[in-house]
């Protein structure tokens, strides 16, 4: 004799209706720019993501991205522009690389 319980209709309907719903949500996402730097720092998505000092935004395609490309406030970038960017992260002025850091440290110890 079998023990183990089936999910009932209803709870296969609701499981089969959420996992619909979960495949529909994700949303294609789409590279913009501002069209000019009042946007910049004016704009920012519903979902609160806006724009950085210079470079470009990831926003989802919805009815607003579509909205803002038609009424001309931002751009849509290109991918090979979107990839053009420096490889290395940016590291602010005057900070010691990461090797130069524990060196200093252990510099530190032996004095103590």
């Amino acid at each position: 004799m079998d023990t183990t319980m089936k999910p009932s209709k209803a709870a296969r309907v609701r499981a089969e209706r959420l996992q619909r719903l979960k495949d529909e949500a994700v949303q294609e996402r789409v590279r913009v720019e501002p069209a000019n730097d009042i946007m910049r720092k004016l704009m920012k998505h519903p979902s609160g993501t806006g724009f950085r000092g210079q470079g470009s935004a990831d926003w989802p395609l919805d009815s607003f991205t579509r909205r803002r490309l038609t009424e001309g406030s931002i751009k849509r970038v290109e991918i090979e522009k979107a990839e053009a960017r420096p490889s290395e992260p940016h590291k602010p002025e005057g900070e010691k690389p990461e090797a130069e850091k524990r060196e200093h440290k252990r510099d530190d110890r032996k004095h103590r």
